[in-house]
């Protein structure tokens, strides 16, 4: 689903600006206010969770996850010995 959040932590690498989801500046209640009900728009808002899901399923799947956890971990493994 498209998301509204704060442009902080790890969410800009989630969501890309006003194709998946939309980053506001934290604390911007009227920002949020406005993003949310414009979401009420279902042709905008189906095109946003396809490009959502598409990016989640390209970029962070469960396979992708274990892959890159699996090299971060070889990686310091071998770095050790």
């Amino acid at each position: 689903l498209p998301v509204v959040v704060p442009h902080v932590g790890g969410f800009p690498e989630i969501v890309v600006d006003g194709e998946c989801g939309y980053l506001i500046a934290e604390r911007d209640v009227n920002l949020f206010a406005q993003k949310i009900l414009g979401l009420v728009d279902l042709d905008q808002r189906k095109k946003m969770e396809k490009s959502a899901r598409k990016r989640v399923d390209q970029l962070f799947s469960r396979k992708i996850m274990t892959e890159k956890y699996h090299n971060l971990y070889n990686n310091i493994l071998s770095k050790e010995k």
